[in-house]
């Protein structure tokens, strides 16, 4: 269950820093002379945020809808010598 929770708090951070740098980039783009190196920077910095997103996601997705795993002991034992909960 702590990997649920592990990748939510990934998403969230990734979203939050996904956050700043869309403002970085907009602070950028609003001066007289916006530096292109800059841009660039932010930009590759955004696109790279955005991978991560989707992959956290794309996990939690497959730890969501991840059918639940068969008992790896069968619970009731057959056979008259036998306890009925194993």
């Amino acid at each position: 269950m702590f990997n649920l929770n592990k990748i939510r708090g990934h998403i969230k951070m990734q979203k939050l820093h996904e956050l700043k740098l869309t403002r970085y980039r907009a602070e950028e783009n609003r001066k007289d002379a916006p530096n292109p190196a800059r841009l660039k920077d932010i930009d590759r910095a955004l696109t790279r945020v955005t991978e991560n997103i989707k992959m956290w996601e794309g996990k939690l997705s497959a730890f969501e809808n991840a059918p639940p795993r068969p008992p790896e002991r069968p619970a009731i034992n057959s056979g008259p010598d036998q306890p009925l909960i194993g």
